[in-house]
């Protein structure tokens, strides 16, 4: 559907086209005067005197798009009395009384609604100028026994009550010649030729305003005067008047005349003033009435109707002064052969406190529009034209900013219609100029805009043109917002756009619910030549979609390319950030043009992508931002992306979006062939478009659970595949290994550790991609244990991982396991990591902290069955780790096998053993211990280590680990006795054999310092790590220490190496000669040996001697010194006790 371009304020929509303005068809000469509408009918008035009925039929429901028709019920002429003329002036609708106003040629007549019959059977037609002057503020469409018109006559304003029976004349307000009146309850606002004035219908007081032109030099009060009936209501924008004041007098007096002859509604013989002068009807009136109303007559005298004579009381109030600069002012008084221009008088009230008076100088010099408050004071500032208007109508009650503080409603917007001329490059044109009334100045520029009636209807001819507000305000259907606004189905293809199968109930039902909501009000009708049209308010939907499709190309054809004008696009978007939606309309078209502006400007992502162009940051962003705000669908933007189109999910009807949207996507999708998109992540289309898209996912993925989302089941499972895709094309580009803070790979973590939604598809995704370990964390969010550790088992195991990111995953393993309750699961991994791993596998069996606990001989059954590799790393952990000692001789068992294993089947490890016997022997004092060494330059490999924990077991000589069957020892170590030095060390002492002991430790290893623990520990635990306790009960005596250093000292006498030998000798002696007895090693010392290698011996020894005689003394005289203490102690307890008499049976022998 293609429509013009409409960015104004108001836009014209057709009533009625081609109307027969004749009966013969000939209708060249006649014009439309005046229009009104009332329900389904409309009054049409023409310049040849006919009022046209036509009854209106609505549009068959079933065609949404058609137009009401409008079909003639009448043609009526009405009478008059006076035979030429404009023709049908008036037609004023009172629907409240079912009556209509009919003037003709200056001729008054009343009809029946709505098919125009006679109003009243005995009331004849009456010469009258002008009717009018309703009340505003009351509401047409109410019931009423009467309603209140006022009647232009000659020399008065008539109040006439318009009932259902009879009109009834209920007052007259002496003011002759009025033109025009709008009335505001009790105040109305009227014009002669000349002036303005306001009237209190009520008090019957006038205030004189201000002349409708500034060259005429009349007071305002001769106002009143009436010149001429034939002008009332003719339509003339200015005419030439004689200013000789007699003359107009006497013209006065003649018209005057003729008025009162025609003896106006004559009933029964009476006038309709006669009703007025009943009892109880008398008034009091603000003016002089004549003389007639004062007697009492009951009957309309030809006095009624001749202009009042007396004396005139001062007018209320002083006329107010216009605005410096309004427009020039001019003497007082005008040379009598200088012509008085006469301009039309033009009232309207754009509310219930004001009235807009047009004044001026001449019909093509500019003129200004005054506001009035009923106080008759100037108020608002003025609104210019460019010339005088030929019409003029209000719009809108204003908007009051100070109710919007206070929180009440602001009103609707004021705008002021007037039909002026405008200069055209054709020439000068008449057309519709719009302007805001409700702005000050201050407040912002009163921007002016124009209707273009001539680009509408180019054949436009002035005398053509007329505009009016009808009486009541008319609902006006526009098919082209529902049809933008309707949602319709679209279905979203790899790189394009189709209709899918119809589904003509749902979509009548979207059309019917937007047509609905798509109804404007408008009380502005304006005709030209044979048509009538409204001048409809432009839904904001109209103007603003208007705006976007100037913005959408560089040119405004149907077939131009999309080619974004991105700066007025974000104008667009920016004036209605901020809006506010008062109902339901203002809502769809606010969310309409959002989501087409935010299209419009990632299709400008699109362009400048295809044309391998990187666009600003700054636009990336405000793209973003336009689309997060405008909450469009994301399927239809990743419908735009070759490599995720596929993720979009929708249902066989497609995706539901608005009208105006998916004629734009069709539109994009056919022009540009987006399989041809350039794919490169590090580039265009990755900085353009695959950034803001992954942005945009993000923030949709928070709308989870909110039920507002529509078709929620299909966008979030989406929006999370699609994500998960975009992530995986950026990290594919990045580094494997583990994420960093603020990485992609860690928004990739966040999406699935949070949960997704289309699980199957994002399943897809990652194996797709190869990253085993980000869907490992996928399936621990599902709790899908098994499938967990399944799939780090893929990993482990040398299966792709393309993410690289499980680098220490054994270690993750051995802990996911420690936290599972699964039993089953936790030994088969764990059996499983064993067999792998065994040093971590085994932890998971020995883990006391696991929430599922394995008795440790299960455990060794399970890994001895599935794991044996294992079981060595098990006991380990109990020995060394848990120090459970008992299972030490199975521990011991393993060990040997290692080694022994080793060594039969590797020559090069056991030349190793021997090689660093040699390199220990070679090494001179002072030096390590020989257990020290083989740990600091330890093979990496499994059997030396598993060496040096046999050496510390073997060497442990207390506890369980004492209890070790030596001879089973032995003889698996027997074949190997020369490569195995140390382990024989510790069975010979365990056997008791230490003289073969302290040998190998001397001669066979050459480690002196563990030689002389050896002595000091009796041969336990000789091998055991330095901070290895020893406990006190499990030290040998002195005396078996000096037997084992006897043993120590012939080792050392027969060290090989001479100088080493008197060495060693030399400090086995003076460290530990406490231990030997001086004549046993003096016999023993070779003779050739110098004295003063064992002269520190022998010192110590004398020294030893001297202190053991000294204290053997010292012992025996504190021994002797004891003994008389004691005695002397015995005597005196002796004599204390004194002696005692024992008795006793002497026996005789």
């Amino acid at each position: 559907m293609e429509e013009p371009l409409e960015t104004g304020t108001y836009v014209l929509r057709s009533l009625i086209k081609n109307i027969d303005l004749t009966a013969d068809g000939e209708s060249e000469t006649v014009r439309i005067t005046c229009v009104e509408l009332w329900e389904e009918n409309l009054y049409i008035g023409t310049s040849a005197g006919e009022v046209l009925h036509h009854v209106c039929f609505p549009p068959d429901p079933n065609s949404p798009n058609e137009e009401p028709s409008f079909i003639l019920a009448s043609r009526q002429k009405p009478p008059t009395l006076q035979t030429t003329g404009q023709g049908i002036q008036q037609i004023l609708i009172l629907p409240a009384v079912g009556k209509a106003c009919v003037i003709s040629n200056n001729t008054l007549n009343f009809y029946t609604l709505p098919e125009l019959s006679p109003g009243y059977a005995n009331v004849n037609p009456l010469t009258c100028g002008w009717v009018g002057g309703v009340d505003l503020e009351a509401d047409p469409k109410d019931p009423a026994e009467g309603v209140a018109v006022m009647l232009g006559l000659r020399s008065k304003i008539r109040l006439v009550d318009v009932g259902r029976q009879s009109p009834k004349r209920f007052q007259d307000i002496d003011f002759g010649g009025c033109q025009t009146s709008v009335r505001r309850g009790d105040f109305a606002c009227v014009a002669d030729s000349r002036s303005y004035a306001l009237l209190d219908v009520q008090q019957q007081r006038k205030v004189p305003l201000f002349p409708i032109s500034s060259v005429d030099d009349h007071s305002p009060d001769l106002s009143s005067t009436f010149s001429d009936e034939a002008s009332i209501g003719s339509g003339t924008l200015s005419r030439t008047m004689s200013p000789d004041p007699l003359r107009n007098t006497i013209q006065q007096e003649r018209g005057h005349r003729k008025s009162s002859s025609l003896n106006v509604f004559r009933k029964d013989g009476e006038g309709l003033g006669a009703d007025l002068l009943r009892p109880g009807s008398l008034q009091r009136y603000g003016f002089d009435s004549p003389l007639s109303r004062r007697n009492g007559s009951r009957r309309v005298s030809a006095a009624d109707l001749l202009p009042d004579t007396s004396p005139r009381p001062e007018l209320g109030k002083p006329l107010p002064s216009l605005p410096p600069g309004s427009f020039d002012s001019r003497p007082g008084s005008t040379s009598p052969s200088k012509p008085i221009v006469r301009l039309k008088p033009l009232i309207a009230s754009p509310n219930s406190q004001l009235f807009l008076l047009v004044t001026g100088t001449a019909v093509d010099e500019p003129c200004v529009g005054m506001f009035v408050n009923l106080d008759g004071e100037l108020d608002r500032g003025t609104i210019e034209f460019p010339n005088y208007p030929d019409a003029l109508v209000v719009d809108g009650n204003g908007l009051n900013m100070a109710s919007s503080m206070a929180g009440e409603e602001m009103g609707d917007e004021g705008y002021v219609l007037a039909v002026v001329q405008r200069s055209t490059f054709q020439g000068p044109k008449k057309d519709i100029e719009i302007q805001r009334w409700d702005i000050e100045a201050g407040e912002g520029a009163r921007a002016k805009e124009w209707l273009n009636i001539t680009t509408i209807y180019p054949s436009a001819v002035e005398e053509s043109i007329g505009l009016r507000s009808i009486m009541a305000p008319v609902s006006i259907g526009m098919p082209e917002v529902a049809y933008k606004l309707a949602m319709k189905p679209i279905h979203l293809a790899a790189g394009s756009v189709t209709k899918p199968e119809p589904n003509t109930k749902r979509e009548r039902e979207e059309e019917d619910f937007v047509q609905r909501l798509c109804r404007f009000n408008s009380q502005i009708a304006f005709w030209h030549g044979d048509q009538i049209s409204w001048i409809v308010r432009n839904p904001t939907v109209m103007k603003l979609d208007s705006r976007l499709r100037l913005a959408q190309a560089t040119s405004i054809g149907s077939d131009a390319l999309i080619s974004p004008q991105r700066d007025l696009i974000q104008n667009i978007f920016n004036d209605i950030r901020d809006a506010r939606t008062t109902n339901e309309l203002d809502y769809f078209s606010l969310r309409y043009i959002r989501q087409k502006a935010a299209l419009l400007l990632f299709m400008d992502l699109i362009v400048q992508t295809m044309a391998n162009v990187v666009v600003s940051e700054q636009e990336k962003q405000y793209t973003e931002q336009a689309l997060v705000e405008s909450e469009v669908d994301p399927r239809i933007i990743l419908a735009f992306l070759p490599t995720i189109q596929d993720e979009v999910i929708q249902s066989n009807e497609g995706i539901w979006v608005q009208g105006g949207l998916r004629t734009l996507l069709e539109t994009f999708f056919s022009q540009n062939d987006l399989n041809k998109l350039p794919t490169t992540i590090h580039g265009p289309y990755g900085e353009n478009i695959l950034f803001v898209v992954k942005h945009f996912l993000q923030i949709w993925r928070r709308k989870k659970g909110n039920p507002s989302v529509t078709d929620g089941g299909q966008v979030f499972p989406t929006v999370d595949a699609a994500l998960v895709h975009i992530l995986l094309l950026i990290d594919g580009e990045e580094s494997s290994g583990t994420s960093s803070s603020g990485s992609v790979r860690t928004e990739l973590y966040a999406v699935v550790d949070n949960g997704v939604e289309g699980f199957e598809r994002v399943v897809t995704l990652l194996e797709q991609f190869k990253r085993l370990y980000v869907l490992s964390r996928l399936y621990q969010k599902k709790k899908l244990l098994s499938m967990v550790l399944a799939t780090w088992k893929r990993i482990l195991s040398g299966e792709e991982d393309a993410g690289g990111e499980f680098v220490e995953g054994e270690l993750e393993l051995r802990k996911y396991l420690s936290k599972l309750k699964d039993r089953k699961l936790v030994i088969e991994y764990a059996t499983w990591l064993a067999a792998r791993n065994p040093k971590l596998g085994v932890q998971v069996f020995a883990d006391e902290n696991s929430r599922v606990t394995i008795p440790t001989n299960e455990a060794l059954l399970i890994l001895r069955q599935s794991a044996p590799n294992a079981v060595k790393d098990y006991l380990e952990f109990l020995v060394f780790g848990k120090k459970q000692s008992q299972h030490i001789n199975e521990l011991i068992a393993y060990y040997l096998d290692i080694v022994l294993d080793e060594l039969k089947d590797s020559p090069e490890s056991r030349s190793i053993l021997i090689q660093s016997y040699e390199t220990y022997r070679a090494l001179t004092p002072p030096k390590p211990t020989y257990r020290q060494f083989i740990t600091d330059n330890a093979v990496q490999a499994e059997w030396w280590h598993s060496r040096l924990r046999l050496l510390h077991l073997l060497g442990s000589s207390h506890g369980p680990a004492a209890s070790y069957d030596v001879e089973k020892i032995l003889t698996r170590l027997e074949p190997y006795i020369h490569e195995l030095v140390p382990e024989m060390i510790i069975l010979n002492g365990r056997q008791g054999y230490h003289k073969e002991a302290l040998h190998l430790l001397t001669q066979g290893l050459g480690d002196f310092d563990t030689a002389i623990s050896y002595c000091l520990l009796g041969g336990s635990s000789i091998f055991r790590p330095p901070s290895g306790f020893v406990p006190e009960d499990s030290l040998p005596t002195r005396d078996e220490q000096a037997i084992l250093f006897d043993f120590l000292l012939l080792e050392f006498l027969a060290i090989e190496n001479v100088s080493d030998r008197i060495e060693r000798t030399g400090e086995l002696l003076e460290r530990f000669g406490s231990w030997f007895d001086a004549s046993y090693v003096l016999n023993l010392l070779p003779d050739d040996w110098a004295v003063n290698v064992f002269s520190a011996f022998l010192v110590n020894s004398l020294q030893r001697l001297v202190r053991d005689k000294r204290e053997a003394t010292m012992t025996r005289a504190l021994s002797m010194a004891q003994n008389l203490r004691v005695n002397d102690q015995f005597i005196e307890k002796s004599k204390e006790i004194g002696p005692i008499l024992i008795d006793s049976e002497v026996k005789s022998p």
